[in-house]
């Protein structure tokens, strides 16, 4: 991956909880605004907006399959205020709702889990 579009990722990965601006972005690898659009598009296929909202996904998804803490709390930790668009945002990433992930996929990592532990064990 290029070295200034890991700097730009990296700088989104420990902000997912706030607002981010562009400006933010290219600041943060002492870039031009155009540039970091440029480097988005050309490396990832998709502005740095859209790149965003995705690592905000995927870290909800995390969350939601690795801890008890509330949808809410979850949006709030990945840069949401509204819950409907964190919903929409979600159910378009994922295909179901976040409770829906969580009921599916939380489950079945605990079962996976015990049954590690469970092995770890026994030997």
């Amino acid at each position: 991956m290029n070295p200034t579009m890991q700097i730009v990722i990296d700088f989104m990965n420990v902000n997912l909880h706030r607002k981010l601006s562009l400006d933010e972005l290219a600041k943060s690898a002492q870039i031009s605004r155009s540039n970091v659009w440029r480097l988005f598009k050309t490396e990832a296929g998709m502005p740095p907006g859209q790149y965003l909202q995705k690592l905000r996904m995927r870290k909800a998804s995390t969350l939601l399959t690795t801890t008890l803490m509330s949808v809410k709390r979850i949006l709030i930790e990945v840069g949401y205020s509204d819950k409907g668009l964190f919903a929409r945002h979600f159910k378009k990433a994922y295909s179901m709702t976040p409770s829906e992930y969580r009921a599916k996929y939380h489950n079945l990592i605990l079962a996976k889990n015990h049954i590690a532990s469970r092995d770890r064990n026994v030997g």
